[in-house]
């Protein structure tokens, strides 16, 4: 989970959210799966509005 959180600080917000995947969908609910989930939603997020173009003029 450090390294996606290293790759997520260069702005991959993608390629962080991948790494999070086999951890993220274990089947074995436990700390560590929740943690993975949201830090993938919040970087999920963050490629989201990377690729948006900017409204501000």
């Amino acid at each position: 989970m450090n390294y996606a959180q290293a790759v997520a600080a260069r702005g991959k917000y993608a390629e962080a959210s991948r790494l999070l995947d086999p951890l993220a969908y274990s089947p074995r609910p436990s700390g560590m799966r929740d943690a993975a989930l949201a830090l993938k939603k919040r970087f999920d997020a963050e490629a989201i509005k990377k690729k948006s173009p900017s409204t501000v003029p």
